[in-house]
Parts: C-alpha cells; structure tokens; sequence
C-alpha cells in the first residue's frame, strides 16, 4: 500500500471531489457534512497565525455575545437557546467553567495589587482558590437535584432534566459574576466581603436572577415563582442536610 504525498505547492487540490476531513462529495465551497472549506491549503505559518487569530477571536465574541444576553435578558436568550439558537453563544458547561477560571484569575490579580490581604504564603492562596474550584463544581452538581425538582415543577413546560440543568448552569455562572462585580466595587469603596456576607449576597443575586431568568423562561406571577424558587431550594438544602448528618453519622459509629 502506497505512501500519500502530498501536493507539490499552494493547495492540496484545485477542487477535490471530495471533503479532505470527512470525505464527503462536495458541492460547493464548504462541505455540506462537517463545514470545512473544499479550498484547504497547505499548512503555512502565516495560515496558523490566520487560524489562531481566528479562533481566540470567535471564542472571545461568543463569550462576550453570552455574558451580554444574559445580562439584557436572561430568561429569553436561555430559552432560544435550549430552543436550538446556540451557534453563536457559549454553551452552558463552558461558560461556566470560564467563569471559575476568571474568577480564580481576578483573585490573584486583587491579591497581587494589595486590594484583599495576600496570604504569606503562596501556596496558601493557590490552595484555597484551588478549595474555591471545588465548592464551584460542588455549587454545579448541586444543580443537579435542583434541575430535578425544577422538571417536576414545571412539567408543563416540556423541558427536560438537562435542559433546567443547562438554564441553572447559565444563572449560576451570571451571577457569579454579578457578585465578582460587587466584590469590586466595595473594594473600591473601602470595604470587603469576605465569609459569611459574602455568600449571603451571592444566594440574594442568584435567587432574583434565578427569578428573573425563569418568569421569561416559564411565564407565571412573581409570587409564584418565588414560592416555586423558594421551596425547591429548601428542598434542596435540607437533602444536603440529611445526607451530610447520615454521613456524619455513619462515620462516628465506625
């Protein structure tokens, strides 16, 4: 079985019959099965450079097209969304772990300008943002259960588990942000929130956000949404309680 050459200089091919990435017949300019141009040339540095530009770019603009409409109106952009509108936007997963990542990034940059008391030791605040990592991903499984109840609650709706999943995620993560953003401006103002405040204007934003972003997505009365928010995260809290007590348990009778 012979060896593939490749083409001697500029493009692999004037106009290949077939797709060069997943052979499909080519009737065009870009491949009707996987998007890739029927054009594809030889792999120069000045192509890479075109190619990684193009890249951070589009990814940046997605990011900033899904932090913008989930700003101006949550509850409408996460509803095209889950609705098939998502070419041009963030998913949820990559959103929010962006959000970590940049919230991990701006503590180090406060820290590092003297806004927040640095810890002595290094390693100490990589420890404890990398602590901050886990409690993010422990907020996102929490979603889980949550997303569950919101399915039962809203049946009617015809979203599925996923799907509230996905919605909570886009909430958890804006208003993750929104609190990033009040961090900052009463560092600005001479104070902090550190402990318990902290957490306490968090749940604050992510309930009304969670409001605001699910009476678009599911329409109904505030009050009612905000029984129906209400009792779900009791709900949740107080399973977290049991389980947490159960394991308690079983670890000191041991």
């Amino acid at each position: 079985m012979g060896v593939a050459r490749l083409p001697p200089r500029t493009r692999l091919s004037v106009e290949p019959a077939a797709c060069l990435n997943c052979g499909a017949a080519l009737a065009g300019a870009y491949c009707g099965a996987c998007g890739q141009s029927a054009r594809t040339e030889r792999l120069r540095f000045p192509q890479m450079l075109r190619d990684l530009t193009h890249g951070v770019l589009s990814a940046d603009s997605k990011i900033l097209r899904t932090f913008g409409a989930l700003a101006r109106r949550p509850g409408p952009f996460i509803r095209e969304y889950l609705l098939g509108r998502r070419v041009e936007y963030a998913g949820p997963f990559g959103y929010y772990l962006l959000v970590m990542a940049f919230n991990v990034a701006l503590s180090a940059l406060l820290a590092e300008a003297g806004a927040v008391p640095a810890e002595p030791d290094p390693d100490s605040f990589w420890e404890e943002n990398f602590v901050a990592l886990q409690l993010g991903l422990a907020f996102a499984v929490v979603m889980l259960p949550l997303a569950a109840v919101r399915r039962l609650v809203y049946r009617a709706a015809g979203f599925s588990v996923a799907e509230h999943f996905a919605f909570l995620l886009f909430v958890l993560a804006q208003s993750l942000l929104v609190l990033r953003v009040v961090d900052v401006a009463v560092l600005l103002m001479g104070g902090s929130l550190v402990g318990d405040p902290e957490g306490l204007v968090w749940l604050g934003i992510f309930v009304v956000y969670l409001l605001w972003a699910g009476r678009s997505l599911v329409p109904e009365t505030w009050w009612k949404a905000l029984l129906k928010v209400l009792g779900a995260c009791a709900l949740i809290f107080l399973a977290l309680g049991v389980g947490g007590a159960l394991v308690q348990w079983a670890l000191g009778s041991r």
